[in-house]
């Protein structure tokens, strides 16, 4: 959610494999997720102010991976 006033609904679903992936850091968290998507759904990733007249477009994504040698 950017903000609530005015309205700014945002998301993005995503299916797919995930690694844990451990890299070496003082600062952060050592560990993070790697996520390889299959399919991904979002919705208003622009961020842009919505309300009840707004049409929802919701973008549909089938990721492929590259093909290896």
């Amino acid at each position: 959610l950017v903000s609530t006033d005015p309205w700014i609904p945002r998301y993005l679903r995503i299916y797919g494999d995930a690694d844990v992936v451990e890299r070496p850091s003082r600062s952060w968290s050592p560990h993070y997720v790697r996520i390889s998507p299959t399919i991904s759904w979002s919705f208003n990733l622009d961020g842009k102010p919505f309300d009840h007249n707004t049409e929802i477009k919701v973008r549909r994504t089938v990721h492929t991976r590259p093909q290896s040698s």
